[in-house]
């Protein structure tokens, strides 16, 4: 999930395979594409759609990605667990 994340950081768009991991932050044709690489004619028709988007359409779904990966950043998770760690030491 991380080298998916880190590609997503750079504007890229992830075609991945429809396991859990991954759909917990990708979201299929709103910042990613989701497939079942067990069906090879499915990654194919995914990696088409993505080959055959105009510019425009790709640019958008590169910045979404992007911005989803954000979420995941080093510093939004380390506010996370800082929150965290804060609720546990004041019931304590």
């Amino acid at each position: 999930g991380i080298s998916v994340l880190e590609a997503m950081s750079s504007g890229t768009v992830p075609v991945v395979n429809n396991l859990d991991a991954f759909g917990s932050f990708i979201q299929d044709g709103a910042n990613g594409c989701l497939t079942d690489f067990d069906i090879p004619h499915m990654a194919t028709d995914s990696l088409n759609q993505l080959l055959h988007m105009d510019l425009d359409t790709l640019s958008t779904l590169g910045r979404r990605a992007q911005q989803s990966a954000q979420r995941y950043s080093w510093d939004n998770v380390v506010e996370k667990w800082l929150a965290l760690y804060r609720t546990i030491v004041c019931e304590v």
